[in-house]
Protein backbone atom coordinates (compact mmCIF):
# COMPACT_ATOMS: atom_id res chain seq x y z
CA UNK A 1 0.00 0.00 0.00
CA UNK A 2 1.34 3.28 -0.69
CA UNK A 3 2.04 6.32 1.78
CA UNK A 4 -0.47 9.07 2.06
CA UNK A 5 2.21 11.25 2.30
CA UNK A 6 2.32 12.31 -1.51
CA UNK A 7 -0.85 12.20 -1.86
CA UNK A 8 -1.60 14.83 1.74
CA UNK A 9 1.57 17.10 -0.13
CA UNK A 10 -0.97 17.45 -3.22
CA UNK A 11 -3.11 18.23 -1.22
CA UNK A 12 -1.59 21.03 0.90
CA UNK A 13 0.12 22.51 -1.98
CA UNK A 14 -3.59 22.63 -3.76
CA UNK A 15 -4.74 24.15 -0.80
CA UNK A 16 -1.42 26.32 -0.67
CA UNK A 17 -1.36 27.27 -4.69
CA UNK A 18 -4.41 29.87 -4.49
CA UNK A 19 -3.04 31.58 -1.73
CA UNK A 20 0.29 32.18 -3.28
CA UNK A 21 -1.14 33.01 -6.07
CA UNK A 22 -2.77 35.89 -4.53
CA UNK A 23 -1.37 39.81 -3.99
CA UNK A 24 -0.18 40.40 -0.45
CA UNK A 25 -2.57 41.70 1.74
CA UNK A 26 -1.85 44.77 4.00
CA UNK A 27 -2.33 42.82 6.97
CA UNK A 28 0.30 40.19 7.02
CA UNK A 29 0.11 36.94 9.20
CA UNK A 30 1.62 37.14 12.61
CA UNK A 31 3.95 34.30 12.96
CA UNK A 32 4.94 32.80 16.16
CA UNK A 33 8.97 31.81 15.48
CA UNK A 34 11.42 30.02 17.92
CA UNK A 35 14.49 28.49 16.48
CA UNK A 36 17.15 26.31 18.41
CA UNK A 37 20.15 24.03 17.33
CA UNK A 38 20.43 20.83 19.67
CA UNK A 39 23.13 18.92 20.14
CA UNK A 40 21.61 15.88 19.02
CA UNK A 41 21.35 13.61 15.77
CA UNK A 42 18.07 14.81 14.11
CA UNK A 43 16.68 11.11 14.75
CA UNK A 44 16.85 11.50 18.67
CA UNK A 45 14.91 15.17 18.43
CA UNK A 46 12.10 14.06 15.69
CA UNK A 47 11.56 10.97 18.51
CA UNK A 48 11.34 13.47 21.04
CA UNK A 49 8.64 14.85 19.21
CA UNK A 50 6.54 12.43 18.34
CA UNK A 51 7.54 9.14 20.21
CA UNK A 52 5.50 8.83 23.40
CA UNK A 53 7.98 7.20 25.61
CA UNK A 54 10.72 9.85 24.60
CA UNK A 55 8.22 12.37 25.26
CA UNK A 56 7.45 11.42 28.10
CA UNK A 57 11.74 11.87 29.60
CA UNK A 58 11.24 15.72 28.80
CA UNK A 59 8.04 17.26 27.99
CA UNK A 60 4.59 15.68 29.85
CA UNK A 61 3.83 12.54 32.07
CA UNK A 62 1.38 11.65 30.01
CA UNK A 63 1.65 11.48 26.04
CA UNK A 64 -0.19 9.45 23.49
CA UNK A 65 0.60 9.36 19.57
CA UNK A 66 -1.61 8.20 16.54
CA UNK A 67 1.51 9.40 14.40
CA UNK A 68 -0.54 9.85 10.86
CA UNK A 69 -2.56 12.39 9.14
CA UNK A 70 -5.36 13.04 11.42
CA UNK A 71 -3.80 11.11 13.98
CA UNK A 72 -3.72 13.17 17.24
CA UNK A 73 -1.34 13.59 19.91
CA UNK A 74 -2.84 14.07 22.98
CA UNK A 75 -1.06 15.36 26.04
CA UNK A 76 -1.12 15.85 30.06
CA UNK A 77 0.75 17.96 32.25
CA UNK A 78 -0.86 16.75 35.27
CA UNK A 79 1.40 14.22 36.96
CA UNK A 80 -2.38 13.11 38.68
CA UNK A 81 -4.37 13.71 35.63
CA UNK A 82 -4.68 11.27 32.29
CA UNK A 83 -4.94 11.29 28.99
CA UNK A 84 -8.99 12.06 28.94
CA UNK A 85 -9.71 14.03 31.13
CA UNK A 86 -10.58 18.06 31.45
CA UNK A 87 -6.67 18.97 31.42
CA UNK A 88 -5.69 16.82 27.98
CA UNK A 89 -4.20 19.28 25.31
CA UNK A 90 -5.16 17.38 21.59
CA UNK A 91 -3.18 18.49 18.57
CA UNK A 92 -4.23 16.83 15.56
CA UNK A 93 -1.69 15.91 12.78
CA UNK A 94 -1.94 18.07 9.65
CA UNK A 95 0.78 16.25 7.78
CA UNK A 96 4.04 15.31 8.44
CA UNK A 97 7.37 14.49 6.35
CA UNK A 98 9.53 11.85 8.93
CA UNK A 99 12.45 13.55 10.02
CA UNK A 100 11.87 16.61 8.63
CA UNK A 101 8.40 18.60 9.78
CA UNK A 102 5.74 18.06 11.61
CA UNK A 103 2.76 19.90 11.10
CA UNK A 104 -0.59 20.12 14.45
CA UNK A 105 -3.43 22.25 14.72
CA UNK A 106 -4.61 23.09 17.98
CA UNK A 107 -7.62 21.42 18.92
CA UNK A 108 -8.37 21.09 22.60
CA UNK A 109 -6.50 23.13 25.47
CA UNK A 110 -6.71 22.02 28.74
CA UNK A 111 -9.97 22.66 30.71
CA UNK A 112 -7.84 25.15 33.30
CA UNK A 113 -6.08 26.95 30.46
CA UNK A 114 -6.35 31.00 30.52
CA UNK A 115 -5.93 31.63 26.64
CA UNK A 116 -8.05 28.78 25.41
CA UNK A 117 -9.80 31.65 23.24
CA UNK A 118 -6.50 32.73 21.76
CA UNK A 119 -5.20 29.42 20.55
CA UNK A 120 -8.60 28.48 19.14
CA UNK A 121 -7.53 27.39 15.42
CA UNK A 122 -3.63 27.92 15.74
CA UNK A 123 -1.68 25.35 14.26
CA UNK A 124 2.09 25.07 13.91
CA UNK A 125 4.37 23.67 12.09
CA UNK A 126 8.11 22.34 13.42
CA UNK A 127 11.09 22.13 11.05
CA UNK A 128 13.79 19.73 11.41
CA UNK A 129 16.74 19.86 9.80
CA UNK A 130 19.81 17.78 10.43
CA UNK A 131 23.18 19.32 10.17
CA UNK A 132 26.50 18.33 9.09
CA UNK A 133 28.03 18.48 12.49
CA UNK A 134 25.46 15.83 13.55
CA UNK A 135 23.17 18.67 15.69
CA UNK A 136 19.26 19.30 14.38
CA UNK A 137 18.20 23.02 13.82
CA UNK A 138 14.82 22.93 14.70
CA UNK A 139 12.07 25.59 14.46
CA UNK A 140 8.92 26.27 15.23
CA UNK A 141 6.46 28.21 13.20
CA UNK A 142 2.94 29.12 14.83
CA UNK A 143 0.37 30.03 12.74
CA UNK A 144 -3.44 31.50 12.63
CA UNK A 145 -3.77 33.65 15.79
CA UNK A 146 -6.72 35.63 16.28
CA UNK A 147 -6.09 39.52 15.71
CA UNK A 148 -7.17 40.47 18.96
CA UNK A 149 -6.28 41.03 22.79
CA UNK A 150 -6.75 36.94 23.72
CA UNK A 151 -4.63 35.91 20.60
CA UNK A 152 -1.65 38.56 21.43
CA UNK A 153 -1.79 36.88 25.03
CA UNK A 154 -1.54 33.54 23.91
CA UNK A 155 0.91 34.63 21.31
CA UNK A 156 3.40 35.90 24.38
CA UNK A 157 2.88 33.27 26.46
CA UNK A 158 3.68 30.31 23.68
CA UNK A 159 6.76 32.94 22.57
CA UNK A 160 8.15 32.46 26.02
CA UNK A 161 6.67 28.75 26.56
CA UNK A 162 8.11 27.06 23.10
CA UNK A 163 11.70 28.74 23.51
CA UNK A 164 11.78 27.38 27.50
CA UNK A 165 10.59 24.28 25.65
CA UNK A 166 12.97 24.24 23.62
CA UNK A 167 15.69 24.72 25.73
CA UNK A 168 14.69 22.18 28.07
CA UNK A 169 14.55 19.78 25.37
CA UNK A 170 18.04 20.45 24.84
CA UNK A 171 19.26 19.88 28.33
CA UNK A 172 17.69 16.35 28.12
CA UNK A 173 19.56 15.58 25.02
CA UNK A 174 22.11 16.41 25.97
CA UNK A 175 22.25 14.15 29.21
CA UNK A 176 21.17 16.69 31.83
CA UNK A 177 18.26 15.72 34.54
CA UNK A 178 14.69 17.89 33.95
CA UNK A 179 12.57 14.98 35.46
CA UNK A 180 12.28 16.70 39.56
CA UNK A 181 11.50 14.36 41.75
CA UNK A 182 8.19 15.07 43.75
CA UNK A 183 7.62 14.78 47.55
CA UNK A 184 5.35 11.88 47.07
CA UNK A 185 8.24 9.74 44.67
CA UNK A 186 6.47 10.44 41.88
CA UNK A 187 8.67 12.07 38.67
CA UNK A 188 7.47 14.90 37.32
CA UNK A 189 8.81 16.79 34.27
CA UNK A 190 10.33 20.41 34.79
CA UNK A 191 8.26 21.91 32.53
CA UNK A 192 5.39 21.08 34.56
CA UNK A 193 6.79 22.88 37.66
CA UNK A 194 8.26 25.80 35.97
CA UNK A 195 6.89 25.93 32.53
CA UNK A 196 6.32 30.22 32.09
CA UNK A 197 3.22 31.44 33.96
CA UNK A 198 1.05 34.23 32.63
Amino acid sequence: MRSPLPLAAVALWGALVPVLGQEPSPKQEKLLVVERVIDAPVERVWAAFTDPSAMRAWLAPHVEVDLRIGGAMRTNYDAEGEIGDANTIVNTILCYDPLRMLALQNTKAPADFPFAKGTAGTWSVTYFTALEDGRTRVKIVGLGWPDDEEGARAFAFFEKGNAYSLALLAKHLAGEQVIKPRSDGADVPAATVVAPRP
